[in-house]
């Protein structure tokens, strides 16, 4: 076990001093809680240098050796370098990049986070972990909290909250600050579906209503709607890179088009054939060359490529008024609205597709089914957990499916999605990665 200490974050005439600190110590992990700027407050100085740079400090020389960016948290590996005993150490820095201060951070994610710390540290050389924010009592506390019950869970199999509170309190005062940083907890009420059901008309079942906190707000035109039924979902690498979406309905194609254009989404997935939804005849081009105008939009179909689960269209779309974009639209010609579950590898097929538009494309994902929750569900998972086999190199399908459901609960709701998103990923691990390398 690493014990830790906290302290308050470096301002710029203490840097020097800080990673003084950190090699007196014999520091090996940093974990900070803090941006550098919350609002218009500076709340902590670039303590490290960037990437493939180097920060000089007294005897000291700090080298930004490698940087991980993951969805709410980043990962850089340094390396001090002193001159007087010319001796180098390691020290990594886990970043959590998503709780602001005096505010709540979204529980799933700082667990997700603090377990990556725990594994990463389980074999770290150094004897201490420091812990900062901005303070280093409010989101710090709650932190170190967390991570001294849950060790503390595991090896007696209970914990007692106020009584460690009032423990790390003794050592420093003010340690956790307001309710909110002790439960983190957040439920959701009825009023965060106001809006969906304020709307209903324009979804195509009352059972899959958007969050309010992540729902896809249009822009606001006289005389149309500002509502969509589709959220922001987070990938494992990128913040609210994903939008799962309801397929559009006869009368907001017009709707769907000013959400793909609001929200740049530049990839956009329909999880069956577009043949099989009733309103894709009134603004998708179906042949190469074709054009079709639907309200102030101009669409203009590019160019066809059918491939054995996937057919890759490229479309332009113009809207009067703004520049337009090119959008490539997947769509799934085997998976029939008729049949419930998918083959693993249709999935895995659009999965693959996508991710190698993405590469190729800025913007978002829009992804979308009848309801916007079935069939999407699986669709992200998979995409999620294949991410992570790419940098982790680890597979947690529970998480995965946990992290979706916070902003889209209906999602992988039956046991046969769940049962597809296991089978896809193993798919892909047995006869996807070539020689180990997914």
């Amino acid at each position: 076990m690493l014990f830790c200490f906290t302290a308050i974050c470096p301002k710029p005439k203490t840097i020097a001093d800080f990673w003084t600190m950190i090699w007196q110590e014999e520091v090996c992990n940093i974990v900070c809680l803090t941006n550098l700027t919350e609002g218009t407050k500076n709340k902590c100085a670039q303590y490290w240098p960037d990437i493939n740079d180097k920060l000089q400090g007294g005897t000291l020389t700090v080298r930004h050796l490698e940087e991980k960016t993951y969805a709410e948290y980043i990962i850089r590996r340094f390396k001090i370098h002193n001159k007087s005993t010319r001796t180098d150490r390691q020290v990594t820095m886990f970043h959590f990049t998503t709780w602001s201060d005096h505010g709540m951070a979204d529980p799933l994610s700082l667990v997700v986070f603090h377990r990556h710390v725990i594994r990463a540290t389980a074999n770290s050389a150094g004897k201490y972990t420091v812990v900062h924010c901005s303070a280093g009592v409010g989101r710090t506390g709650t932190y170190i909290a967390l991570d001294a019950l849950y060790r503390e869970g595991e090896r007696t199999g209970k914990i007692n909250v106020p009584m460690y509170v009032r423990t790390m309190r003794k050592d420093r005062m003010n340690m956790i600050q307001g309710d909110e940083l002790l439960s983190l907890r957040k439920e959701y009420t009825p009023q965060d579906y106001i809006s969906g059901r304020a709307q209903i008309s324009a979804n195509y079942t009352e059972n899959v209503l958007p969050v309010e906190e992540f729902l896809c707000h249009l822009s606001y035109i006289k005389g149309h709607n500002t509502y969509y039924n589709a959220v922001l979902l987070q990938s494992f690498l990128e913040k609210d890179s994903l939008i799962s979406a309801q397929y559009p309905i006869p009368d907001n194609t017009e709707d769907f088009l000013r959400l793909v254009k609001d929200f740049d989404a530049r990839v956009v997935v329909f999880l069956c054939p577009l043949k099989d939804i009733e309103s894709t005849s009134k603004w998708y081009p179906s042949s190469e060359g074709q054009t079709k105008f639907n309200g102030m939009f101009y669409i203009k179909n590019l160019s066809s490529t059918k491939a054995a689960n996937v057919t890759i269209n490229r479309l332009n779309i113009q809207p009067t008024g703004f520049n337009q974009m090119d959008i490539t639209v997947l769509e799934c010609p085997k998976w029939t609205e008729k049949q419930k579950t998918s083959d693993k590898r249709i999935l895995l097929d659009v999965v693959k597709a996508v991710k190698t538009e993405k590469t190729n494309e800025k913007g978002r994902v829009l992804v979308l089914s009848s309801d916007g929750a079935t069939r999407c569900g699986p669709f992200f998972v998979v995409y999620n957990v294949l991410e992570q086999i790419s940098v982790d190199r680890e597979v947690d399908i529970f998480t995965a499916v946990r992290q979706i459901q916070i902003r889209r609960p209906e999602c992988v709701s039956t046991v046969e999605e769940y049962q597809l998103c296991h089978d896809a990923v193993a798919e892909y691990l047995l006869n996807d990665c070539v020689y180990g390398n997914c």
